[in-house]
């Protein structure tokens, strides 16, 4: 039922120009993307959500990516001291994941790997009130962890 709303609420909102998207962004499968979620975050805002990208992990990060291929443009672009008018059309490829412990502690299993994970959608986590340094962008995907649990037995481990 709940795919069935979504699916009305991306079809209504496409009709009102507020779900544009790419080949990259639209798929079959009924998925969204990082940047259909931040590319109109107040349809989504505190909604269960089903996302799928690329999952980057780090010292300085732990994000939800569009994908493995728009980030290393992305890295491409920032090495090369790209204009921000360049950079600015990766601004809405990315989600922080949260809780950080848990995604960190997951950090074998999700690294570097394009999954569709399951959450409820944060618009504007990152609104200047908190200090979370590896946060990218304004808004965050809070991972379902009984999804997760799910995802890593599929992926044959018992985590």
């Amino acid at each position: 039922m709940k795919m069935i709303v979504l699916f009305f609420s991306c079809v209504v909102g496409s009709v009102a120009g507020a779900c544009s998207t790419t080949s990259s962004d639209a798929n079959p499968t009924g998925y969204l993307t990082p940047r259909v979620l931040n590319s109109t975050p107040d349809l989504y805002d505190g909604k269960e959500v089903v996302v799928r990208g690329y999952i980057l992990l780090g010292t300085n990060g732990r994000s939800l990516r569009q994908s493995k291929d728009e980030f290393r443009r992305y890295a491409r672009a920032l090495r090369n001291n790209a204009p921000d008018s360049v950079l600015a059309k990766y601004s809405d490829d990315c989600l922080t994941l949260l809780p950080a412990n848990f995604v960190m502690d997951s950090r074998e299993l999700l690294e570097d790997k394009t999954l569709t994970v399951k959450g409820v959608f944060s618009k504007d986590y990152n609104d200047g009130t908190r200090v979370d340094l590896q946060a990218c962008g304004r808004n965050a995907l809070i991972l379902d962890k009984k999804y997760m649990a799910h995802v890593f037995q599929t992926m044959g481990s018992g985590n």
